[in-house]
C-alpha cells in the first residue's frame, strides 16, 4: 500500500525514514529557484573557443568510427587551419541549432555478452556508433553545462553520477554509514536500488 494512504499510526520506522528523506529532497528543490530564462549574453551561449575544441579532442577515447567513417585519430592530427574551419562549423551549429542530418544517424553493432552463448540473439547488447564530429561537439556542450551547474551549485549534494571527483563509491560509503548508525541504534535501514 502506498505510504500516502496509510494512517500516521500505521507508518513503520522505515517508511518514516523514507518520508524524511523525501521531504528533505523536496525542500532542497523548493529552495533552489531554477531560472530557465536566458539572455544571449549568458557566457554559456557564447561561441566556442579553440581551447574548448582542442580540449574536447584531447579528452576523446579511441573508439570505432560512426557512419561518417571519421576516427578521433584523424581529428587529433588536423592542422591548425582545419581546426579553425571545424570550430567555425561547430559555432554555426551552436548558434543556429541546425544539426546535420547525418549526425542523427548511428551504426548499431551487436556485441556479444561475455560468457554467454553467441548463438542466442538475446545474449548481445547493441552499441550505437555515432559520428566522432558530433560527439566532439557534444563533449564541448557538456563541459559548458557541467561548469555552469557546478559553479552555480545547481546539482544536489547527493548527485554522484556523471560528476568529476564523484562516483558510485560515494553512495556505497553513504549507505554503509546509514547501516552502521542504524545497527548502533538497533534500528532498521531500508534501501531501494534502481537500475535505469
Amino acid at each position: 500500500m502506498p505510504i500516502f494512504w496509510l494512517k500516521l499510526s500505521q507508518i513503520t520506522p522505515a517508511q518514516k525514514t523514507i518520508l524524511k528523506i523525501s521531504n528533505k529532497s523536496n525542500k532542497e528543490l523548493k529552495n533552489k529557484n531554477l531560472n530557465f530564462s536566458s539572455e544571449d549574453n549568458e557566457p554559456y551561449n557564447n561561441p566556442f573557443l579553440m581551447a574548448e575544441l582542442k580540449n574536447s579532442i584531447v579528452k576523446s577515447n579511441e573508439s570505432a568510427a560512426g557512419p561518417d567513417g571519421v576516427y578521433y585519430q584523424f581529428l587529433r592530427h588536423l592542422p591548425e587551419s582545419c581546426l579553425h574551419i571545424l570550430l567555425k562549423l561547430f559555432n554555426n551549429i551552436w548558434t543556429t541549432g541546425d544539426i546535420p542530418p547525418s549526425w542523427k544517424e548511428a551504426s548499431v553493432v551487436p556485441i556479444p555478452k561475455p560468457g554467454k552463448d553467441p548463438s542466442d540473439p538475446s545474449n548481445y547488447r547493441p552499441i550505437a556508433l555515432t559520428n566522432c564530429l558530433c560527439k566532439t561537439l557534444e563533449r564541448m556542450v557538456n563541459d559548458r553545462l557541467v561548469q555552469v551547474l557546478e559553479s552555480r551549485d545547481l546539482l544536489s549534494k547527493v548527485q554522484c553520477g556523471f560528476r568529476k571527483d564523484h562516483s558510485t563509491l560515494d553512495h556505497l560509503v553513504r549507505l554503509e554509514t546509514f547501516i552502521k548508525k542504524a545497527f548502533a541504534r538497533k534500528k532498521q535501514v531500508l534501501a531501494f536500488f534502481f537500475d535505469l
